[in-house]
């Protein structure tokens, strides 16, 4: 249970620093390039692994690992755009609708179990995800609006689908910090070579709070996916429980805290989405005696 904990806290921080940056007007695209190098190094550090980087192209999982980093670093991009300009309501629900998709694959590829507590704790959560988020759009965030939601919900649920496939086919519980560091190494590479062709790419790296949300998100996006892959590994539930009870308590506490930090401005039915989240979370977790 720590371990969901810990993601849920790790992934709900990633939010908040986004609108941090763009608060302060620090330079989004090589924070994140900081990012994934201090995400990087962590993994290593935590694995040892700086001895096997030279057979890295031998595991099983490292054309696996190639796609998931590359999908990171793009989906990392949408991420920070939506929660600087749509807020981080819409952009929660925007990404974590997306579990839709992991929850299917492993009901479905995995023949996991279905029951009714399962069926409804699922149902419950993305009830809960709508309601929570739920905001009248504005007309000048329209298209925003309209354009992001399908991008983050397909790409994020295809990145976790990976991860999971990655988790149960290829990783033990050792291998997690490793592979997470590679993931996180291969991210890195693509947003140099992405930023080098960029103009003032290396202006950004002047500022000296581009170096510390670069520090604070390194930690807590590699924290998110190291915490998340464990959680598979260890709590011995199914995975379907814990991609919803992990997304729905990123949901719950990201938009409590942009009431908390940033004022965006709670309804009743946002209110009655948080509760379905509780709800969801005790029929999901309640399978396992912990509810």
């Amino acid at each position: 249970m720590i371990y969901i904990l810990l993601s849920i806290l790790s992934s709900t921080s990633i939010f908040i620093l986004f609108r941090g940056i763009d608060k302060y007007k620090a330079f989004t695209f090589q924070v994140i390039i900081i990012n994934y190098f201090i995400a990087a190094i962590l993994g290593l550090i935590l694995s040892q692994g700086w001895n096997f980087i030279p057979g890295a192209m031998e595991k099983n999982w490292f054309p696996l690992s190639i796609l998931i980093g590359l999908l990171f670093i793009l989906m990392f991009f949408f991420i920070g755009m939506s929660s600087q300009k749509a807020g981080i309501s819409i952009t929660t629900v925007a990404s974590k609708m997306s579990v839709v998709i992991p929850v299917l694959f492993s009901l479905l590829y995995y023949k996991e179990i279905i029951t009714w507590q399962k069926i409804t704790g699922i149902s419950l959560a993305l009830v809960a995800l709508l309601l929570t988020v739920w905001k009248k759009p504005e007309k000048k965030e329209g298209l925003l609006i309209l354009f992001l939601p399908v991008i983050l919900f397909i790409g994020l649920g295809t990145t976790d689908s990976l991860v999971k496939y990655a988790q149960q086919s290829y990783l033990q519980s050792d291998d997690a910090s490793f592979f997470t560091a590679f993931v996180f190494g291969i991210s890195l590479i693509s947003g140099i070579l992405i930023g080098i062709f960029k103009k003032d790419f290396f202006k950004g790296f002047k500022q000296i709070s581009t170096y510390i949300y670069g520090l604070m998100l390194g930690c807590v996006n590699f924290g998110s996916v190291y915490f998340f892959i464990k959680a598979l590994n260890e709590t011995g539930w199914e995975s379907s429980i814990v991609f919803g009870v992990n997304n729905i308590g990123i949901v719950a506490l990201s938009v409590v805290f942009g009431l908390l930090l940033f004022r965006e401005k709670l309804k009743i039915i946002n209110w009655m989405g948080i509760s379905f989240s509780l709800l969801a979370i005790w029929f999901l977790t309640g399978m396992y005696g912990i509810g």
